[in-house]
């Protein structure tokens, strides 16, 4: 396999962002070369130490082309590992193919499914606004009739209970006295002061 980054114009780069080539490769004849001419007779030292200044401009640039890089190199990676699966080129092709038809049914399928759930959102927030909200209200306005309607009945049946638990405790009070003996008189005389 060779994996090419050509990164700028000069390296024959025709789409002008981080990425790299994975050319999967099977035997040695298989039609595929690469020859790079050496162009770097052709600049001077202080020529070349320009260029190299002017392609990196800071250290927050390269980290940035970095992350970018190691992203796509995941990806390339993944790439890699569906190339060399032990398929011919044309079932690699169909498996791609279908691949990328089965990517783009299932995302097809996701936009359907937001849509439905977008309407769907829309069609409660419209029966929210004309069903729920006026029986919230219904049912607040008869809560409140309901108050005002026993309240009179309410403080009636509390003064009721105070009476009777105020009858309670006066019973409960009698009941302990009766069950305390009464004095004897022997003991009732010998309390009495002596003259």
């Amino acid at each position: 396999m060779n994996i090419l980054n050509n990164n700028g114009e000069v390296a024959y780069q025709s789409v002008f962002h981080s990425h790299i080539h994975l050319v999967p490769r099977y035997s040695q004849d298989d039609d595929f070369s690469i020859h790079f001419g050496d162009h770097t007779k052709a600049y001077t030292n202080d020529q070349l130490q320009a260029i190299a200044q002017k392609n990196s401009p800071g250290g927050a640039r390269l980290m940035a082309k970095f992350k970018t890089g190691f992203l796509l190199g995941a990806l390339a990676g993944t790439c890699y590992v569906l190339l060399t699966t032990k398929k011919s080129g044309p079932e690699r092709i169909q498996s791609f193919a279908d691949y990328s038809k089965d990517v783009t049914g299932a995302t097809e399928d996701v936009q359907h499914a937001v849509k439905r759930l977008g309407s769907a959102l829309a069609d409660l927030q419209k029966e929210i606004k004309e069903t729920l909200q006026p029986t919230v209200k219904d049912i607040t306005d008869e809560v409140t009739d309901f108050q005002f309607q026993t309240e009179a009945h309410s403080q009636a049946l509390q003064t009721q209970l105070d009476q009777i638990a105020s009858t309670i405790d006066d019973i409960n009070r009698d009941a302990s006295q009766a069950d305390k003996p009464a004095p004897d008189r022997a003991d009732a005389a010998a309390d009495q002061p002596a003259d």
